[in-house]
């Protein structure tokens, strides 16, 4: 049998309850979560009773992900809008399935699609993501509590501190054109984001930010959809992979030795999708390791994203949005190079 990983403590969810609700009025809150994880999602229910909102807890098979077909499948992790209004959603933050099956993102894009006739209803969300237990890839070999404990660092950040640097890279970003991001694993990539915004996630829920995803914390901004030329080098369950970008689209992904990977390229939109978003990490507890979501969110690192940017400024309208993370950059705003914030991550490696 699996070993779970350890649930969510408590005084990690009021914390980062406390710190995120902000001036949430909702009384009533829908929280749908991952059968195998009820004990967090009972934390979860009992930390929103503590901040006086009144939850009540669904949870879905996890069998249910790979048995339906991906509209019916979906609903289970972003369940689509009924007539009920004044709910808060709390969601699992994260793909709800243990183990990948074939097609799988096709659940995801679904969910996706839930999500954004939410938003645009004016539904808050709040995605809470929370490991099933070990992780073991090409890079990394986790034990349960390990990687819960990872996750339990990066929820229980100094919120107001994250906030401060998101707020000092707005500051140097806004205006910028030209972004030129290399590395020494084989990035050297070039776009722009002229005229496009740059958006602070401050994981505050609020009528700034309807959805707020934890563990959080960056900045980001539309790409222009048309405009990336070069290579992202990035990892794929912890194996070297490198994205090929010509007039803003994915052009093809290749190994550490040249090799294409096509299952990877079918899932990326590869020949179609743009070159969509670039991020900072702002979460200094957050490890750039592929597990769950956590790893864009690494400070220290920036990423990119291929799909969909229409919902943050940009007009690339797919339910597609799949993150590439940058290790060891140097990001170039015209011929001034960007700081990056602190990485207490690499204090427990």
């Amino acid at each position: 049998m699996t070993t779970l990983a350890p649930p969510l403590k408590a005084s990690t969810a009021d914390h980062a309850l406390s710190a995120v609700l902000g001036d949430v009025q909702a009384a009533r809150a829908r929280v749908v979560y991952p059968e195998p994880l009820q004990a967090t999602a009972e934390v979860i229910v009992d930390a929103l009773g503590r901040a006086g909102i009144e939850a009540r807890l669904e949870l879905t098979p996890e069998l249910s992900f790979r048995e339906l077909p991906a509209g019916e499948a979906a609903a289970g992790w972003v369940p689509p809008v009924s007539e009920e209004e004044g709910e808060l959603l709390v969601l699992y933050g994260g793909q709800p399935w243990r183990d990948p099956f074939p097609e799988d993102y096709k659940v995801g894009i679904e969910a996706m699609k839930n999500r954004e006739a939410h938003l645009a209803r004016g539904t808050q969300i709040l995605f809470i993501e929370w490991p099933y237990g070990a992780r073991k890839d090409a890079e990394i070999d986790l034990s349960p509590s390990e990687v819960a404990e990872i996750f339990d660092r990066a929820i229980a950040i100094n919120y107001e501190e994250m906030r401060s640097w998101n707020a000092e890279l707005l500051t140097v970003l806004a205006g910028s054109e030209e972004v030129r991001i290399t590395c020494p694993h084989g990035t050297d990539v070039t776009f722009s984001v002229k005229d496009r915004t740059f958006r602070p996630e401050n994981c505050l829920l609020g009528t700034k930010e309807p959805d707020v995803y934890l563990p959080g914390g960056e900045v980001y901004v539309a790409i222009q959809e048309r405009s990336a030329n070069g290579t992202v080098a990035f990892r794929h369950v912890g194996a070297p992979r490198i994205g090929h970008f010509q007039e803003g689209i994915l052009t093809r992904v290749v190994d550490a030795n040249g090799r294409p990977d096509p299952a990877l390229a079918e899932e990326l939109g590869c020949g179609f999708e743009p070159l969509c978003e670039f991020g900072v990490g702002t979460n200094s507890w957050s490890p750039p390791w592929q597990i769950g979501t956590l790893y864009e969110k690494c400070s220290g690192t920036i990423h990119v994203a291929v799909g969909g940017n229409k919902h943050f400024g940009g007009e690339r309208d797919s339910p597609r949005h799949m993150d590439l993370v940058v290790r060891d950059p140097v990001v170039w705003l015209g011929m001034k190079r960007l700081r990056l914030p602190r990485a207490d991550w690499k204090e427990t490696t």
